[in-house]
């Protein structure tokens, strides 16, 4: 099962210090992000493979930061951490509805800290994607 997000923003920020200490500038944001990998979630585990962090700017330009590909995703918005198995299930139930196939592994990253009913709250945002493939297309 995965880990609760304080573990996640704890690691993160961990990272993000030795990222500071490696030449990694402060000017942009950084958003720590988890994977679940593909073959894990086919066989209903959720279990975070990766963490990181997104950096941007000349950050990406630094030795040892890989790119992320570019790609078509599925992708929600969602607020409560502890329900990203649930989240995980409707993304992949509305790519098998829409004729969907993944092809690649799914990316929770944090958004931010802005509550999406009420902005004079403050709650983390995740932001969960998978990327896709068109599926057979039927030609009439």
């Amino acid at each position: 099962m995965l880990e609760d997000i304080g573990s996640v923003i704890y690691d993160a920020s961990s990272i993000e210090g030795q990222l500071l200490k490696s030449g990694f500038t402060e000017g942009y944001l950084n958003f720590p992000f988890v994977t679940l990998s593909l073959d894990d979630i086919k066989h209903q585990r959720y279990r975070t493979e990766k963490l990181g962090i997104i950096v941007q700017g000349k950050n990406r330009e630094i030795a040892g930061v890989e790119q992320l590909p570019s790609s078509t995703s599925v992708f929600v918005y969602f607020e409560d951490f502890s329900k990203l198995c649930i989240y995980t299930e409707q993304i992949i139930a509305f790519c098998h509805a829409h004729n969907y196939t993944p092809a690649g592994d799914m990316i929770c990253r944090l958004m931010g800290v802005l509550h999406l009913d009420d902005f004079k709250k403050t709650t983390e945002v995740f932001r969960l994607s998978i990327p896709v493939e068109a599926g057979n297309i039927i030609q009439v």
